[in-house]
């Protein structure tokens, strides 16, 4: 909306406008261009699949109630985050709750542009195929360590104005929040079915452009860092109250999203050595109709 308007009223900025749009929807962009290199239509629309609230096994109750508590969740944690600017950094913070800001959480969730133009490269396509091969934690750990550095270009000032020293500090804590909020994220995201709609509500809440936490005005690095961390530690918290005692429930989650696969014992042709079939281009319905005939093992299925 604020593209539009800057481009209505000063129309020779579209150049401008379409470059940085382009900027921000560089992980969705990439997608179509894994899509033309490798994968082609049937990596777009597993891609697309996932752009759900919630997957059919999951089901709307279930589903429901997890959008639910990622509101309360998210929600939570941006006013936890307040609450700790304000005790550590009072003089630099602008904090002002009223009904508005409730009003504003469906904005935050769903037109916020960095989660809308991002969220079906990291969470429909990177996540899944790093599940393949890794653990939920350390798909989410790489998952965030790659969205963390890509915006490393666009915060290039912090070297400008805190120094070689300083912006090193505040970027690795920019990291550590962006790493925690992805933990968190793929939890959810899982209970879901793989649901990338939801990504993009977290993603949007955790921007917090409703100013549920307040807004920090860092003068130093000192407190930009802060100011990061204490989103980071509220994000950590939750995520380990949630997964408390559902390990087992959130591994079989997984699972049942993202088959893995591997040739039966018995299959001694040449094309069964090959390696794991692609399953961001694969549906249930492949997997079950070659689990029928022999072809496959499904491992990790509960």
């Amino acid at each position: 909306m604020t593209a539009a308007r800057v481009v209505i009223g000063y129309p020779a900025a579209l150049l401008a406008v379409m470059l940085a749009l382009a900027q921000v929807a560089a992980p969705d962009l990439a997608v179509w261009v894994v899509a033309k290199v490798r994968g082609g239509r049937p990596l777009l629309r597993a891609v697309g699949r996932r752009l759900r609230p919630w997957s059919s096994e999951v089901g709307p109750r279930r589903g429901l109630q997890t959008w639910l508590v990622v509101l309360l969740v998210f929600t939570a944690c941006n006013l936890a985050s307040g609450l700790l600017h304000r005790a550590i950094v009072p003089g630099h913070l602008e904090w002002h709750l009223t009904w508005t800001t409730l009003a504003l959480l469906p904005v935050a969730m769903f037109l916020d542009a960095g989660a809308l133009l991002e969220e079906n490269g990291w969470r429909g396509f990177a996540l899944p195929v790093l599940l393949r091969s890794h653990g939920p934690l350390v798909a989410s750990l790489i998952v965030g360590l790659a969205w963390a550095t890509w915006h490393f270009p666009v915060k290039f000032d912090v070297f400008l104005d805190y120094g070689w020293a300083g912006a090193l500090i505040y970027l690795s804590a920019f990291s550590l929040k962006i790493v925690a909020i992805s933990v968190v994220m793929t939890y959810f995201w899982a209970r879901a079915g793989q649901a990338t709609l939801l990504a993009i509500a977290m993603h949007g809440l955790s921007n917090d452009v409703a100013r549920v936490g307040g807004l920090v005005d860092g003068s130093t690095w000192h407190v930009d860092a802060l100011s990061e961390v204490n989103l980071a530690v509220p994000s950590s918290w939750s995520h380990a109250s949630s997964c408390r005692g559902r390990t087992a429930t959130a591994g079989a989650t997984y699972a049942a999203s993202e088959p893995v696969v591997r040739p039966a014992p018995s299959c001694r042709r040449p094309s069964c050595r090959h390696s794991a079939p692609d399953l961001s281009t694969r549906t249930d319905s492949h997997v079950e109709a070659e689990r029928k005939r022999g072809q496959l093992v499904v491992v990790g299925h509960r």
